[in-house]
């Protein structure tokens, strides 16, 4: 996989967790 793949990844993984405990 390209860095830039990775990257993406961990970013929307890290945005994503947020906005869940934002909504629960």
């Amino acid at each position: 996989m390209l860095p830039a793949m990775m990257v993406l990844d961990q970013t929307s993984e890290a945005v994503s967790q947020p906005q869940l405990n934002v909504v629960l």
